[in-house]
Parts: structure tokens; sequence; C-alpha cells
């Protein structure tokens, strides 16, 4: 079928469908045009039509074509909206660093924004590989977001999950941290009087000597937190655990957070949908 024809045909037999008209005709218009065109402005009445009358393995091919086209976040949101749940796991994954930092700077003041943008350049998040570790990274927030009152990311190397766990709502209170000889550097970059009674969970991206963290341990009980944990952007192939400090309690890292939350996650997902 010639793709104008093809276009005018489908979008006026498919507007007249609804939840409550005709499954048969639908389905009988869904076998005339297939799962899959190259109009891309047909994607609104396939999805119609699929979602009247498509079967779970038209939903999941059709999903895959969404994916392919770039449509991320549609294909994403349909994928839970279907419970299509092995597509959604499979992609979700492929949420951008620019899209997370372009939705989060786009949420804060001035001020804060023009802090996070000169912390993200120290942090050089682009060509440090943090990417790599994004659906852990996803996954291990949409888990512990609601387990914590505040997180303490350390620049650089924290401040990358920091965000990430800030976009499911975990509030932050950043930290500059540094090996400096036989000792560590410190300096709160916000005001860390909220830590008080509070159960706080430290970020970076990994332990090696641990004077670090023992010097951030020593400034973070300064202000009498309930409970102080902490979590690494990398795994123990990067990191010794056995360097930190017994004064922490849990350890996190990364890969420890391989199934994802997809509920959490699929509303995360909606704010850049629109």
């Amino acid at each position: 079928m010639d793709q104008d024809i093809e276009s005018a045909v489908v979008i006026s037999k498919a507007i007249g469908f609804s939840i409550e008209d005709d499954v048969d005709g639908a389905r009988n218009l869904l076998d005339e045009i297939g799962v899959y065109s190259s109009c891309p402005h047909l994607t609104d009445a396939r999805i119609k039509l699929l979602r009247l009358a498509g079967t779970d393995e038209e939903k999941r091919c059709f999903l895959e074509s969404l994916y392919d086209d770039g449509k991320l976040t549609k294909a994403l949101i349909l994928a839970h909206d279907w419970k299509v749940e092995e597509i959604f796991e499979k992609h979700y994954s492929s949420l951008s660093d620019p899209l997370v930092f372009k939705h989060k700077f786009s949420s804060i003041d001035d001020v804060i924004h023009e802090r996070l943008t000169k912390l993200r350049e120290e942090s050089n998040v682009e060509s440090r590989g943090y990417s790599s570790e994004m659906p852990q990274l996803l996954s291990a927030a949409s888990r512990l977001c609601d387990d914590y009152d505040i997180s303490t990311p350390l620049t650089s190397g924290g401040i990358y999950t920091g965000l990430i766990f800030n976009l499911f709502g975990l509030p932050l209170v950043l930290a500059r941290a540094k090996r400096r000889g036989k000792g560590a550097q410190f300096e709160w970059l916000e005001n860390p009087d909220v830590l008080e009674g509070k159960k706080v969970l430290v970020m970076d991206d990994s332990v090696v000597t641990g004077r670090t963290l023992r010097r951030v341990e020593k400034e973070v009980q300064k202000y009498n937190p309930g409970q102080v944990d902490v979590f690494f952007t990398y795994s123990e192939v990067h990191s010794d655990f056995r360097k930190v400090p017994d004064t922490f309690g849990k350890i996190y890292h990364s890969r420890s957070f391989a199934k994802a939350d997809c509920l959490k996650i699929y509303h995360m997902l909606k704010q850049f949908d629109k």
C-alpha cells in the first residue's frame, strides 16, 4: 500500500475506534496494515489498535521497533502500561546521562544549578564511565530511596550517584572530600545541620585506603545522625571494602542491584514524556 494512502486509511479508520467499539474491526485493520510502518505519524494510530486488539507478541514487536527508532520514553511507558515487563527491564537502562542531568537541572534554582554544573564538570562523569552503571544505579535508587532521609554525595566521586537518587526523591547535602597525604581534606558545600537524627547514605565511587571515608565519617558524626551507611558506584572489583571504617553500618555497591523496581522507574521516566 502506498504510504500516503496508508496514512489516510489508517488515521481515518483508527480514529473511529475506542475501547467500547468493534474489537474485530480493529483486529482486521491491524492485520491489514501490520505492526510496523515507515510512516512515523502512524505511531499513535497503531498504539490505539494494538491496545484494543493486539496480541502480546505484536505489542512486544511494536515496542522493540519504537525503541529502535529512538522513541525510548514512549516505548518504556507503553511497556509498563501493557505489562510487557521484559521489554521495560531490557531497555530502561538506556536512559542517557544528558537526559538525567537535563531534567535535574531544569527543576532546581539558579544558584544550585550553577553549583551542580561546576561539580559535574569537576566530576567529569561522561569520561569516568559512570554511564555503564546506569541500570544498577536506577535499580538501587528505586529500592533504597525510601530507606533513607538524606544522602551525602562526595565530590567528585559521588555526585553522579547522588543526582540519580535525587531523581527518586532522596534529598542531598553535598560535601567535598579528597585524600591528601596521610589524611584527607573535607568541606561541606551545603548546610549539614539537617543531618541530625536522620538516616544518612554517604556516596562515593570507590574505596581504596579508607582515609577519605574516615574523615567523612568523623565530620558527619558531628551532627548526630541516627544512622550512617555508605554506597559505592562501583563494585568490589574496584574497591577494598575491608577499608571501610567499622563505624559505618551497611555497605552497598551498584552491582548488588540487578533487578529493577519497574514501577518506581516508570513514574520517574514519565517526567521526561511531557
